[in-house]
């Protein structure tokens, strides 16, 4: 008696402790976040007039269902439609550009003003939306020998400009002039920033192929937390190349090695997982790139072996 007296007490007291973690974590911890990817419409170097030789970033126009694609191989900017049609397309080789200039990030304001930021210039060139070239940016904030890369924009009309090279991320006003720097090189190993986000509460996540894969700023660019260090795992990373946050708050990262689609949430914790490498639907080769339409909960993922950017609708259940 007295043993399985014991025995009852003992899982009496593991339930209560079982029921004590569940309260603790919230009502919410317990139930299982399940996404899903939709495939809509594949755009590659076989479809139409259009021929991606190495796509490399992408970027959706904050009011037009446009989504603008570096095609950096054919130097150019690829402009497409929501459902997967093409817009047209406008070069970026200019006067003065040395052989090497591609464009390798691109960011289109509310006022349809595109920027596009080169592999081998510290500046960043402006067009119409229908590629009229503007002239340089006025943004010295841009130092001579950054390698600015990929671009966002957050609520307010600031552009945030990733820092290849220098592992950090330039912050410029709606009229160009150069208001912060975010993050540093000895930023737990950030010694470059491949990729820059802003979700809707004006926080800050950089990528980083080196260090720390993911790096979070509050508004005011104090350093909140950092996660997915280069490691194997799910919550790892061989080669983190691009992000995005969808309209939940989500993050989206591409891994150009692991060939693969991850989704955390903006704490860190590990959500799912798409992809493997291959150039079926669904399947990735190379991918560089993400970019979230918010309203639609759209993403298109570009690949740059694969030649081509897939996109999906988002689905929660």
């Amino acid at each position: 008696m007295d043993e399985r007296r014991s025995n009852r007490v003992r899982a009496l007291w593991m339930a209560g402790i079982a029921m004590a973690a569940c309260l603790a974590m919230g009502p919410s911890a317990g139930r299982a976040e399940k996404i899903t990817l939709k495939r809509l419409f594949t755009v590659d170097r076989f479809g139409g007039d259009l021929r991606f030789q190495t796509p490399v970033a992408a970027f959706v126009h904050p009011n037009r269902p446009e989504i603008y694609v570096c095609d950096a191989g054919a130097k150019r900017l690829i402009t497409l439609s929501s459902d997967g049609k093409s817009l047209g397309w406008f070069s970026h080789r200019k006067k003065g550009r040395p052989a090497s200039s591609e464009p390798d990030g691109v960011a289109v304001g509310a006022d349809g003003t595109v920027f596009v930021a080169d592999a081998s210039d510290s500046a960043l060139s402006r067009y119409t939306y229908r590629g009229d070239p503007i002239g340089g940016a006025p943004m010295a904030g841009l130092k001579h020998g950054y390698s600015p890369g990929k671009m966002a924009y957050d609520a307010g009309g600031n552009l945030y400009v990733a820092v290849r090279n220098a592992g950090k991320v330039v912050v410029f006003s709606p009229t160009g002039e150069m208001k912060t720097e975010i993050g540093t090189a000895a930023t737990d190993g950030m010694s470059a920033c491949c990729d820059v986000a802003v979700d809707a509460d004006g926080n800050v996540y950089t990528l980083s192929p080196s260090g720390a894969a993911v790096h979070v700023f509050d508004k005011r660019g104090q350093l909140v937390r950092r996660f997915g260090y280069h490691e194997p795992g799910r919550a790892g990373f061989a080669l983190p190349s691009g992000l995005d946050v969808d309209g939940k708050g989500r993050l989206w990262i591409t891994d150009a090695v692991n060939q693969t689609l991850r989704v955390f949430r903006a704490d860190g914790t590990f959500l799912a997982e798409f992809g493997g490498m291959g150039d079926l639907p669904g399947a990735f080769f190379t991918p560089v790139d993400v970019c979230v339409d918010r309203v639609r909960q759209t993403l298109y993922v570009v690949e740059k072996s694969g030649q081509r950017v897939q996109a999906f609708a988002i689905e929660d259940s």
